[in-house]
């Protein structure tokens, strides 16, 4: 059995950069595509499809196609998973009370924060987080598929099929017809 002190101490060992977590981050991507399937953790809809936020010099921004957009929201995750493990010993040196949990948003300076506020449901306002990690098919607990315009985006990227793992329906694979046949296999 483990102390308290003992297991804070293997959680920072595992966050700190070069730890197993740290490094874990640090090789994940938001989408990828393998031959016509889109795997992102959550969905692609109308409000976050080609959405990419702020990072490094960039301003957010919103791509146009969906091969693009796989492309540049994986270099957000990259850059801010690179700011989080090159900036992280200097921030905390500054001994900071102004910490991402407080605030939250894209625009803290806490190191990999934008990748963190990526994952976040709500705006620190209480408006809707424009991501695909927090977005899912269901709607009152019942299957919904994705938007036509949606469907179009993705068949023009080479895709029918989207693979996402947020939020289960029941004990098992649930699979959304959509238009245009367009699958969603959550």
């Amino acid at each position: 059995a483990d102390d308290d002190e003992s297991v804070a101490r293997s959680f920072v060992e595992h966050v700190k950069p070069g730890g197993v977590h740290a490094n874990f981050v640090a090789a994940g991507q938001i989408a990828h595509i393998i031959g016509d399937t889109l795997f992102v953790h959550g969905g692609i809809n109308a409000l976050n499809q080609g959405y990419v936020p702020p990072y490094g010099s960039k301003r957010e921004q919103v791509v146009s196609t969906l091969r693009e957009w796989v492309e540049e929201i994986n270099n957000f995750a990259k850059s801010e998973s690179r700011d989080y493990t090159e900036s992280l010993e200097s921030y905390l040196k500054m001994n900071s009370t102004d910490y991402y949990a407080k605030e939250g948003g894209y625009n803290h300076q806490q190191p990999g924060s934008r990748l963190v506020h990526y994952g976040m449901g709500p705006n620190p306002d209480g408006s809707t987080n424009t991501t695909v990690i927090y977005c899912n098919y269901l709607v009152n607990g019942k299957p919904s598929p994705m938007e036509t315009s949606v469907v179009k985006w993705l068949q023009e990227g080479g895709v029918n099929r989207v693979v996402v793992g947020h939020q289960p329906h029941g004990d098992a694979p649930l699979v959304i017809q959509c238009a245009h046949g367009v699958q969603v296999v959550t």
